[in-house]
């Protein structure tokens, strides 16, 4: 709820995330918080309108990457590791906008493990 608050600048009520799960209409379920359920515009959206040049890394919740006209987007999903080998760690669907930097941006993700000190 914080996180969409402070890119909103609405409340919850007003904004439509009301916590870290929300239902999953494909399995009926529950899965990990997206942007799907805001209701309203976020700061990128209303700076892209505008005619401004947005870049949002990894806010929380902002998967799936939404579209913008002006700008980039890498979302939340971008770093989430599935298993320990990073040569088969393909880059989830809609982790960033354009497309066109996919490539790109997979080469640049790495596990916690190969840090050093």
């Amino acid at each position: 709820m914080l996180w969409t608050s402070i890119a909103t600048g609405k409340r919850p009520y007003k904004h439509g995330v009301h916590g870290f799960s929300e239902p999953d209409p494909v399995t009926g379920g529950i899965r990990p918080v997206t942007n799907l359920f805001r209701k309203t515009k976020a700061v990128w959206n209303i700076l892209n309108e505008n005619a401004l040049d947005t870049i949002t890394v990894g806010w929380w919740p902002s998967n799936p990457a939404e579209p913008l006209s002006r700008g980039v987007m890498v979302s939340n999903d971008y770093q989430r590791a599935k298993g320990k080998d990073t040569e088969k760690w393909p880059l989830k669907p809609d982790a960033c906008h354009p497309v066109r930097l996919e490539k790109h941006l997979t080469g640049l993700r790495f596990l916690a493990a190969e840090l050093s000190e």
